[in-house]
């Protein structure tokens, strides 16, 4: 049997969300594009639920929002959590990658990138523009829960 090409994943590489956010964060701690960081999943605040933060070694926060094929509501979400990143990721498996990269303008106007997840690795497509967060009192509160502090709010 034929192992199957980058091409053939697919569509059906990931059948649950989940797995491809599980597949992710364990590339993410293995070999990232953003160096050495601390990963949490889920970060909910008032403005609704992150998928995976990450905490880079000099205090940068790094949202991202994973989504199997709606890349725009994945692109407003990730809009969105500028109110206390640094840097913002529309996360997607490659079908859906490779058609959401045809928006690049979209993603640029927005200031957020786009990273596409298989099995085999992580790619950053489009960069992330490096902003000040919005709220930078949220921004202390979700790397706080990163680094495993108890008493935040």
């Amino acid at each position: 049997m034929k192992s199957p090409s980058s091409h053939e994943e697919h569509p059906c590489e990931y059948r649950r969300e989940s797995a491809l956010v599980e597949d992710f964060i364990e590339h993410l701690t293995v070999r990232s594009p953003w160096g050495s960081v601390k990963v949490m999943a889920e970060f909910f605040y008032a403005r609704g639920r992150t998928d995976v933060v990450a905490l880079g070694g000099g205090g940068e926060l790094i949202a991202f929002e994973a989504k199997l094929a709606r890349w725009r509501d994945a692109l407003h979400q990730a809009y969105r959590n500028r109110c206390f990143a640094h840097r913002t990721y529309v996360v997607l498996p490659l079908a859906a990658g490779e058609l959401a990269v045809q928006h690049e303008a979209e993603f640029r106007r927005r200031g957020v990138g786009l990273v596409i997840v298989s099995r085999h690795g992580v790619r950053e497509v489009l960069a992330a523009e490096a902003a000040e967060p919005w709220q930078e009192w949220l921004s202390q509160i979700a790397a706080s829960k990163i680094l495993g502090e108890t008493n935040v709010a």
